[in-house]
């Protein structure tokens, strides 16, 4: 009787949060239940958000423990986790053997969507707004940064804003909104003035790091 398949697990170096980001590397166990003996670069399909990318044996040849990896790529994204669905080891022209020289039976069952290994690949955004945008002297604006993604490490300090003209005060809020408060100095005419997120100032949970973002014009004439 051929060696088969006993089992696939997953595992991955650098998951931050639960997620992967660009190049880390998910590792596949895939375990025998004899000495298998291997050659050429066999391959077992991956699922990264309905995207087929493909784990190559990288070692294990003449033991019972295989090791398949992929690196990720830019690109990807996986809200649920990586997944393996049923089916067979792809040869591409190797061989997969037992000591005796019996080609293995390669088919093996699938793994579903693990939520330590969600794939996040892509920088979050911030969209800035405000409340008036033609403020006057006595008056004070909201303004509400709305997020792609939930910030980690957003703070006060990473707004920009013409500090001859105003101050933004009271950061607060969770999840993907966040609100301050502005206040213009008196006696400033401006009509022209942003405010401003710098960008790589914030992270989303697999590390990514934020884009810029910048409100419309508003004026001031206190």
């Amino acid at each position: 009787m051929s060696i088969s398949v006993s089992s696939i697990g997953i595992s991955a170096t650098n998951a931050l949060n639960g997620y992967l980001n660009v190049g880390d590397v998910v590792s596949l166990s895939v375990e025998m239940d004899g000495a298998t003996f291997v050659t050429g670069s066999p391959t077992i399909a991956l699922d990264i958000g309905g995207v087929t990318k493909l784990a190559t044996y990288a070692s294990g040849s003449t033991t019972t423990s295989l090791v398949f990896t992929y690196t990720i790529e830019a690109g990807l994204t996986d809200a649920d986790g990586i997944s393996i669905s049923a089916g067979s080891i792809a040869l591409n022209s190797g061989t997969m053997k037992d000591a005796g020289g019996a080609d293995a039976t390669i088919a093996y069952d699938g793994l579903a969507a693990d939520t330590d290994y969600k794939v996040d690949t892509t920088a979050p955004t911030v969209a800035i707004t405000i409340s008036d945008t033609s403020l006057i002297a006595g008056e004070t604006a909201t303004v509400t940064f709305t997020f792609s993604e939930e910030p980690t490490g957003f703070a006060i300090g990473d707004i920009a804003i013409d500090e001859d003209n105003g101050e933004i005060s009271n950061l607060s809020g969770s999840g993907n909104t966040y609100t301050a408060t502005y206040t213009p100095k008196v006696d400033i005419t401006d009509a022209t003035n942003v405010i401003s997120v710098t960008g790589q100032s914030y992270t989303d949970a697999a590390g990514n790091a934020g884009a810029s973002g910048t409100s419309a014009n508003f004026a001031i004439d206190t």
